[in-house]
């Protein structure tokens, strides 16, 4: 039997360069795309997706215990949004109208860069005065009030609101104080001198997503900041979530 000679094919030296350069390439072009495309998942149906698994867990929780129960809306410390999943308990708070974090249910973190508003604040709140006031029907109000400054009195009472659903699952306007809020959270406190926007309040219909980084730059604007008023970064120009009151599902509005 004659021998048979194995050829070996491999690439050149030169060959592998060209197509480690081109794969470089193509990783430079795509990288800052996938990070868009991400943001804009997250800003956008991902959080959507967030908050309406959560309205849902809520509903359910309602219907189940023949209670008021509903979805919190609150910063921590550090200013991440949160939402807490809160059900009605005047015996447990001694509060009419208390309601506490449900057990065994961890709070959700909205994206690290979105941020959630229910548009009201108290209409005097270094006063401390109870009365809630619509932030669009006060625009200079509004550019006052609102700051990136997450220990900022109307920050805090701007981004910490509830939705509440009666014991049938339909959504319902509320009063709301939580009384007892899971660890790391602070809890509505009484009327106090100094206020810091955490406090007993209705529930809201509706809210308005925002992207804290387009915030910021509404706050850089000159000669004062306006983070509602600002064009085209200013709260006022962003879509309203409507809660539907028979499913709990987001309606976007203008």
């Amino acid at each position: 039997m004659r021998n048979r000679r194995k050829t070996i094919r491999a690439l050149t030296l030169t060959e592998l360069l060209v197509i480690m350069s081109v794969m470089v390439i193509l990783l430079a072009i795509s990288i800052p795309a996938a990070k868009k495309l991400s943001e804009s998942l997250e800003n956008s149906a991902g959080t959507r997706s967030i908050i309406s698994a959560a309205m849902s867990n809520a509903r359910a929780i309602a219907v189940r215990e023949q209670k008021y129960a509903g979805v919190r809306f609150q910063q921590d410390s550090a200013g991440r949004q949160y939402l807490i999943l809160v059900i009605h308990d005047p015996n447990q708070t001694g509060l009419a109208n208390g309601f506490c974090a449900v057990k065994g249910r961890k709070p959700t973190a909205l994206p690290q860069n979105v941020g959630a508003t229910g548009c009201r604040v108290q209409q005097d709140w270094k006063n401390n005065k109870p009365d809630d006031w619509d932030l669009a029907s006060n625009p200079s109000m509004a550019d006052t009030c609102l700051n990136t400054n997450v220990s900022h009195v109307g920050m805090n009472d701007a981004t910490t609101f509830s939705v509440v659903f009666n014991p049938s699952g339909k959504f319902i306007v509320h009063l709301v104080r939580l009384a007892v809020p899971p660890s790391g959270f602070r809890q509505d406190e009484p009327e106090s001198p100094t206020p810091s926007g955490y406090q007993e309040e209705n529930s809201v219909s509706g809210f308005r997503i925002y992207d804290k980084r387009e915030l910021a730059k509404a706050q850089a604007v000159r000669p004062t900041p306006k983070p509602w008023t600002a064009v085209p970064t200013g709260l006022s120009n962003l879509d309203t979530e409507f809660v539907n009151p028979y499913t709990g599902e987001l309606v976007k509005k203008n």
